[in-house]
């Protein structure tokens, strides 16, 4: 089935439905995926999950693996995005179990 994504809210929504419907594994690859930037979808946030954060905690506690490319940016040229991107893999990492 094809699906024309319109908006970022609806390819968010998309990504965030694929992600939660993973059974063994998730992989990722992202270069701006903000551990607390609230989801998209209803029937999510229904579950009581309201950021990406704890959309990925709660896959890896059912025992899903992650597998999550989080790229980075040159710490000598871009300081500023290089830190945050370290943070935000942080607090993915904090998020997750194992």
């Amino acid at each position: 089935m094809t699906r024309l994504l319109t908006s970022a809210a609806e390819a968010a929504a998309a990504l965030e439905t694929l992600a939660a419907g993973a059974r063994q594994e998730l992989c990722l690859v992202t270069r701006h995926l903000d551990p607390e930037h609230p989801l998209q979808t209803e029937e999510l946030r229904e579950r009581g999950l309201r950021t990406w954060a704890d959309l990925l905690g709660w896959l890896t506690r059912r025992g899903v693996t992650l597998r999550l490319l989080h790229a980075d940016r040159d710490p000598l040229f871009e300081g500023t995005a290089h830190r945050l991107a370290w943070r935000r893999a942080s607090a993915l990492a904090m998020a997750c179990q194992g």
